[in-house]
This record gives structure tokens, C-alpha cells and sequence, in this order.
């Protein structure tokens, strides 16, 4: 099951496809081809549009989800900027805690990879400590053994096995 929402052309919307606001509720009904909306209950979700160098975050949209049914959606809150055609909502928390692997390219501290475990809140996604794994630029990790790490590396706060080959040519 995909973990996506991609909202494409609003003014040419499949048969039975409709996106739509009443007040202070947003719903979503779109086309699953048979499979059920790809979200659940309590999912927080995220759109995220940053400028053509990534070093300026220029669109940000969070949603949570209060209630799926078949291909509907129903949000809770929608915060940040209205929702528009070409944006893609990914799933990055749950209340009742998410995993997921972050790949972040915006930002003064990036690009990274990092593996996430546990989130149930949107400032989970935020939280260094959050991460078990990173691969990538390290700025932004406060360890407690090594303190403020800087520069391209890799981390782990998890039990770890590292094969390394070296062969030195003569």
C-alpha cells in the first residue's frame, strides 16, 4: 500500500474523482482503482515544495487525517499553504507511532538519509533524536558521548555491524 496522496489536475479529475472544502473540513475523493485511500486514522501527512536550488522551503501544507472510508479522506486540520494541483502528501507521523526513512535535500543541514522510528507527532519529524540511523551531512546531531557533529558521515544510536575491505594497491 502506498503512503502517498498526489493531487494532479483539478480541472480534469477522473469520473468519480472529486476534491472539495466545506468550511473548516477538507476532503479528499479520489480514484483507488478498488484499493482504499492509502492513509489511516490519525496519520499526520506532508507537502513540502522547496525553490529550484532547495535552499529555500517556499511551500509547506500539514495535514492530519481524521477519518478514512473507502477512497475518502477526511482531514481534521490543514495548516501552511492551500493545497494545490501537483502536490504529493506523504505520510511522516501517526498517534499510534510511524517508522519511516527521511530523505531530506532542503535545508542548511543537508542532504541526508536518516531512519526514523516512533513518530506520533508532527515535531517528531523535527527531532534529531528521533533518528537511529543517518547517512549524509551529520550538522544537527547532538551526541552525548561526541557532542555537535558536523560534515558528511554516517551515525547510528542502534546496535551496528560494519564490514570494511580495505586493499591497498602497491
Amino acid at each position: 500500500m502506498s503512503n502517498r496522496l498526489i493531487i494532479n489536475n483539478f480541472s480534469d479529475l477522473p469520473d468519480g474523482v472529486n476534491i472539495y472544502s466545506e468550511l473548516a473540513e477538507t476532503k479528499f475523493l479520489f480514484q483507488t482503482d478498488g484499493y482504499p485511500a492509502p492513509f489511516m486514522e490519525e496519520d499526520i501527512l506532508i507537502c513540502e515544495r522547496s525553490n529550484a536550488t532547495g535552499s529555500q522551503l517556499i511551500k509547506q501544507v500539514i495535514a492530519e487525517v481524521q477519518s478514512v472510508s473507502g477512497n475518502e479522506v477526511q482531514f481534521s486540520s490543514v495548516t501552511g499553504s492551500s493545497i494545490s494541483e501537483g502536490d504529493i502528501f506523504v505520510r511522516i507521523a501517526n498517534t499510534e507511532g510511524v517508522n519511516l526513512m527521511k530523505f531530506n535535500v532542503n535545508g542548511d543541514d543537508t542532504p541526508f538519509i536518516s531512519m526514523m522510528q516512533n513518530l506520533t507527532s508532527l515535531a517528531d519529524y523535527y527531532d534529531s533524536e528521533k533518528e537511529i540511523v543517518r547517512f549524509g551531512e551529520l550538522s544537527g546531531i547532538t551526541d552525548p558521548v561526541f557532542g555537535e557533529l558536523s560534515g558528511p558521515g554516517f551515525y547510528c544510536q542502534v546496535q551496528s555491524f560494519i564490514i570494511v575491505r580495505y586493499r591497498r594497491r602497491i
